[in-house]
């Protein structure tokens, strides 16, 4: 789904959505366009073709936080791939606008 200047995107997995982010990042380095990604996992509400609810505006949020050829991601994401190959800075908790408690979030580093 197109958001203006964003896109909400979603995959059956974890791994799909971090591979796929990493290669976008890759792709666009060194060129002038960049992009910030959040991601976040949980089960959206699906109504009328659309996904709402908490987990998409935590990646919407996390997002938010990333700066310019980040991909960022809640600890949800990051338990979700452990074991595999992916590398993972920790940022910490963050206080994320309407959410009560901090929601940990980590940098995808490789």
């Amino acid at each position: 789904k197109h958001l203006g200047d964003g896109s909400l995107l979603e995959f059956p997995s974890a791994s799909e959505a971090l591979a796929f982010a990493a290669a976008v990042q890759h792709r666009l380095a060194g060129s002038a366009l960049s992009v910030r990604i959040g991601m976040a996992a949980g089960e959206p509400i699906r109504e009328d073709g659309d996904l709402h609810g908490a987990v998409v505006v935590q990646a919407s949020r996390v997002a938010g936080l990333a700066g310019p050829g980040e991909v960022l991601a809640t600890d949800s994401v990051r338990q979700l791939v452990v074991g595999k190959e992916f590398a993972f800075e920790a940022l910490g908790p963050k206080t994320l606008k309407g959410f009560d408690e901090p929601v940990v979030v980590w940098r995808l580093t490789g």
